[in-house]
């Protein structure tokens, strides 16, 4: 899991630090358009 520099006093354990300024993509986020809420998937 990762810290911004902002975020990081609110966490107690974190894997690394990203500069502030950097965008972290996510699998889910990598859509070319928008995508059903995880918890609208449930069947």
């Amino acid at each position: 899991v990762y810290a911004k520099p902002a975020g990081r006093p609110l966490v107690d354990t974190f894997v690394t630090e990203v500069s502030q300024d950097t965008w972290i993509f996510f699998p889910w986020d990598m859509e070319p358009q928008p995508s059903t809420p995880i918890i609208g998937q449930r069947g």
